[in-house]
């Protein structure tokens, strides 16, 4: 798994920005959110992610400003801060956000297994970038943090790029949050509009995208047999 990995390496230099947004959801506060708050949840405060399970710390980034407000699902007026976190050197990552060209079989000496991982990351890096509502984010995050889990344990890469479904940046997630950025600025803005662009979906389609995961989930209902 590790040739897998080091063949969608990256590195993002030193002084490299992104940002993480964070909406004041207590109508009662009055102050602004903190440096300390803007960094990654603490450990007891920290719920499950697509890239870790409760209690495992890590700070999930975006490329933009936008793609930031877009993944916290920010609505209309709603007051957030963004923080731009600056990385303090150069880390590692494994990039699933473009899939990677299958080769030539007569190139590889383990042409299915390469075809296979091909796929099977393919598969995870969609997962990743999915929007999931509430009630199933449990469950639907287990396939993307044992993928996590698999970078984190080879010891050399300090987090994952994956696409962002709600703008058209890209997210990070480091492992070692507090060792790897620095807070160099917040602002905070109030959400004057949001805009929505849907496509009809037709009787034939389904209501939600499926994944193949998705039947082996206690409460997800056997579609084969309605």
């Amino acid at each position: 798994m590790e040739a897998v990995f080091e063949d969608r390496s990256i590195v993002c230099q030193d002084g490299k920005v992104f940002y993480r947004a964070r909406i004041y959801e207590d109508r009662g506060r009055k102050e602004r959110f903190s440096f300390d708050e803007l960094y990654a949840p603490p450990s007891d405060r920290s719920t499950a992610g697509r890239a870790n399970i409760a209690g495992e710390l890590v700070l999930y980034l975006a490329s933009s400003p936008s793609t930031a407000l877009a993944e916290v699902r920010a609505w209309k007026g709603a007051p957030v801060a963004v923080a731009k976190h600056r990385v303090k050197h150069p880390v590692v990552l494994v990039d699933l956000r473009k899939p990677k060209s299958l080769k030539s079989p007569f190139a590889s000496a383990y042409p299915r297994w390469e075809f296979e991982m091909t796929i099977l990351l393919r598969r995870l890096a969609e997962d990743l970038a999915r929007p999931l509502m509430p009630h199933e984010e449990e469950r639907l995050y287990r396939p993307t943090q044992y993928l996590a889990r698999w970078i984190r344990a080879s010891g050399f890469y300090q987090g994952l790029a994956y696409p962002s479904r709600m703008s058209s940046g890209f997210n990070i997630v480091l492992f070692e949050p507090d060792a790897h950025t620095e807070i160099i600025e917040r602002k905070d803005f109030v959400i004057r509009n949001v805009a929505f662009f849907p496509a009809e979906l037709h009787e034939s389609d389904d209501i939600y995208e499926e994944s193949p995961y998705d039947g082996h989930y206690p409460g997800r209902p056997d579609r084969t047999k309605q």
